[in-house]
């Protein structure tokens, strides 16, 4: 379910850094209401447990649709009541960046990374848009670092390759297709890297 993919709890709240808490308010995600549970310990009310589970499959809907102003409007509902909510914060980032603000899903792509280290889909929505920001050397950094703990994750690998490619550094993209030769030989994007190695060669 939708909830499924972003519930963070009081827990992950209370685990942000002045630097991570500060982005979120500057945005207008915490302070007030928006970062006070609805019971001591208890997260929210049940009441308002089931709206934000119910504009959660709202949001995910206009994801599929791509509809990135209405779905704006969504999400910034739902971080309002749920600061941390893995899914609001992915898809509103991508939302602005969709919108031309690159900088505001820049801040919240890193707040994301920053609550959940561990999420290979957090690295990725962040080199991502690092790219977008015209910083594919920073974006291959952080997929470095990110394949450190997710070796295995063949996607991280391929956005890999493509931001070592971005930023000018063909002999490190072409090591890395030959890492990702050996982990998925059948996917596509596994034969669209070597292609355009091969292509940048001129073999």
């Amino acid at each position: 379910r939708a909830a499924d993919l972003g519930a963070a709890g009081v827990e992950a709240q209370q685990a942000m850094d002045a630097e991570t808490l500060a982005q979120l308010a500057s945005l207008g995600y915490v302070g007030g209401a928006a970062t006070t549970p609805g019971r001591s310990g208890e997260g929210l009310h049940p009441p308002d447990d089931v709206e934000l589970e119910q504009e959660l499959l709202v949001a995910q809907t206009l994801v599929t649709q791509e509809r990135w102003a209405e779905l704006a409007q969504s999400l910034d509902f739902i971080l309002r009541k749920d600061p941390t909510n893995r899914f609001a914060l992915h898809f509103r980032s991508v939302a602005f960046s969709r919108n031309g603000d690159t900088r505001k899903g820049l801040e919240l792509a890193e707040a994301l990374v920053k609550i959940y280290p561990d999420s290979p889909e957090g690295a990725d929505l962040l080199a991502e848009t690092l790219s977008l920001s015209g910083r594919p050397g920073d974006a291959a950094k952080v997929l470095a670092d990110a394949l450190v703990k997710h070796g295995a994750d063949a996607r991280l690998r391929y956005h890999y390759v493509l931001a070592l490619h971005e930023a000018k550094r063909l002999d490190e993209a072409e090591a890395q297709v030959v890492v990702l030769e050996q982990l998925r030989p059948d996917q596509s994007t596994t034969a669209l890297s070597r292609a355009m190695i091969a292509a940048l060669r001129g073999d």
